[in-house]
C-alpha cells in the first residue's frame, strides 16, 4: 500500500498530465489525425477536402474537418489554463496543511 505522501503525488501527477493533455487535445488530434493519412498516402490541401481511401472506405470529408481542431485551442488553452491555477491552489494547499500538521523538532 501507498503512503500518503506518494499516493497523494501520483494523484496531483495524473491531474496535471489530465489537463495538459485536455489543453492540447485538438492539436494531438490534427497529428493522429495527419500521420494516419500520412500512412494511408492522402494529401491534405487547406480548405479542400479530397478523397482519402484507408481500409477501402473514404475518411476524405472526415480529416478535412479534423483539419479545423486547432480551432478549439481558443477554447481549451485557456480552460486549460484555469484547471492548471486551481491545480497549483490545490497543491499549495495540500503541502501547506501538510507543514502545518508536521510536529515541530523541540530543542533540547
Amino acid at each position: 500500500m501507498m503512503t500518503g505522501n506518494r499516493q497523494l503525488f501520483w494523484i496531483f501527477l495524473l491531474l496535471l498530465v489530465i489537463i495538459v493533455a485536455g489543453a492540447l487535445s485538438p492539436v494531438l488530434i490534427v497529428i493522429a489525425s495527419n500521420l494516419a493519412a500520412n500512412l494511408a498516402g492522402c494529401t491534405f490541401v487547406a480548405g479542400k477536402i479530397e478523397p482519402c481511401m484507408i481500409a477501402g472506405m473514404d475518411f476524405g470529408k472526415h480529416m478535412g474537418t479534423v483539419q479545423h481542431m486547432p480551432w478549439l485551442l481558443f477554447y481549451t488553452i485557456p480552460a486549460g489554463l484555469i484547471a492548471f491555477a486551481v491545480w497549483l491552489i490545490g497543491l499549495g494547499i495540500v503541502i501547506y496543511s501538510r507543514r502545518k500538521r508536521r510536529p515541530e523538532a523541540s530543542c533540547r
